[in-house]
């Protein structure tokens, strides 16, 4: 007769069965005080729609509308350019293929920029936005800070990637975000989810953090924010880019 030991689990890698990430975003929402409504849902980078195929599996959270922008852009101005499509291409392929999930359930997904998006839906509130989308820190900041302005007074935003040591960028911005709007955070939580990128063999994780707004927000400042290019990405980086190689700094 055999008997576990605390070595048994030792020796676990290649590791497997990770939580599914969707289920972790709609637990989060259905535990969450605004369950019991219609919701009207903004998700900011979308790529695959994973969070809406997720979503259309419940029952426990309902939606009034779901509008997801992502602007699949696959060029040098993309960050996303040589890790999840090569060209534009690829990306406009990733876009076709969602577009069809969120057409087929009846929701919308907009091609464009955030910031762009921001300009277009002038005043339109959320009670629920998912940030996933430029992780780099003047854009996951200003998403973050922005959107929250966006958000009804006991809503939810989301954001994805906190803690994740590939996106170290977000980290910053989300501590800053907290520092800047710190009096009209009501109450605040995270989940961490475990995960192995494709192409590595360790696991590593990301903390999912989520804010509800205060009843009573105050007023905080705006600033503007230029994409470009040029002001991103390194010369040096986007030579290499062009021949689909990559540099990163450790």
């Amino acid at each position: 007769m055999s008997t576990q030991t605390s070595a048994d689990n030792l020796w676990n890698l290649p590791a497997s069965q990770f939580p599914d990430r969707a289920t972790t975003y709609w637990d989060i929402v259905a535990d969450a005080e605004i369950a019991g409504q219609p919701l009207d849902i903004l998700e900011i980078g979308v790529f695959r729609a994973t969070l809406l195929r997720g979503l259309l599996k419940r029952t426990d959270v309902q939606v009034g509308t779901y509008i997801g922008i992502d602007p699949y852009l696959g060029d040098e101005r993309d960050s996303y350019t040589g890790a999840y499509w090569k060209d534009k291409g690829e990306a406009n392929e990733v876009w076709v293929e969602a577009k069809r999930v969120f057409d087929e359930s009846g929701y919308e997904l907009i091609r464009c920029c955030s910031h762009e998006f921001y300009a277009e839906s002038s005043t339109r509130v959320w009670d629920l936005i998912i940030i996933d989308g430029d992780h780099r820190y003047p854009a996951a900041l200003w998403d973050l800070h922005h959107w929250f302005k966006r958000l009804k007074p006991g809503g939810i935003i989301i954001g994805d990637d906190y803690a994740n040591s590939d996106t170290p960028a977000v980290t910053r911005a989300v501590n800053v975000f907290i520092r800047m709007n710190k009096e009209n955070i009501c109450r605040s939580g995270y989940r961490v989810l475990p995960f192995q990128n494709k192409g590595k063999e360790i696991p590593i994780s990301l903390t999912i953090v989520f804010f509800m707004k205060s009843q009573n927000p105050k007023e905080t400042k705006s600033w503007s924010y230029q994409f470009e290019a040029k002001q991103q990405i390194h010369p040096i980086r986007r030579i290499l880019r062009s021949f689909r190689f990559d540099v990163i700094r450790i």
